[in-house]
């Protein structure tokens, strides 16, 4: 897994607002090479809440912002516009990366793509282990409380692999 996030990695719309509410935007370029998004998830993240629209900014300009490919219509049949966006740049920039949230859609990405997969809860897990945060359990919980669903089962398994 720690080979993923040496390699340049494509990201939707609910891992930036989860980080960018916790005041952890700054992650992305301190665990990845390169972050690269379309338009679209600017889009989206520009039609949110404007009280997160400061931090969700900063957090972007680690990001490079590429226009949105022309979206297989299949995938825009079972994605919202974002997810769809972020698999087709992936696809044709030849990534093998993509930082999403939404279970369909990681499950798409996974079955259909080949693609790796990690979530705001690998990011947090990987960010332990490079000493970028002191623990898991506080910024899982805020992030948590700001709107990111997150399942008991899966805040249990993140906390178990942080030791906390």
């Amino acid at each position: 897994m720690s080979e993923f996030f040496q390699r340049p990695v494509v990201c939707n719309t609910s891992p930036v607002i989860s980080l960018s509410k916790a005041g952890l935007g700054h992650l992305f370029a301190s665990l990845f090479p390169k972050v690269l998004t379309t338009r679209k998830v600017v889009e989206e993240l520009q039609a949110k809440d404007a009280s997160d629209a400061l931090s969700i900014q900063a957090t972007l300009g680690a990001f490079e912002i590429l226009p949105t490919p022309p979206v297989d219509p299949m995938l825009s049949t079972i994605l919202d516009p974002g997810e769809a966006s972020v698999m087709q740049l992936a696809k044709e920039h030849g990534i093998s990366g993509l930082v999403l949230d939404e279970r369909l859609g990681r499950r798409v990405a996974m079955d259909v793509f080949g693609l790796e997969v990690v979530g705001t809860c690998g990011l947090l897990l990987r960010a332990k282990k490079l000493s970028l945060l002191p623990e898991v359990k506080a910024p899982l919980d805020l992030i948590i409380a700001n709107g990111l669903f997150v399942s008991p089962r899966l805040r249990l398994q993140c906390l178990r692999l942080a030791r906390e």
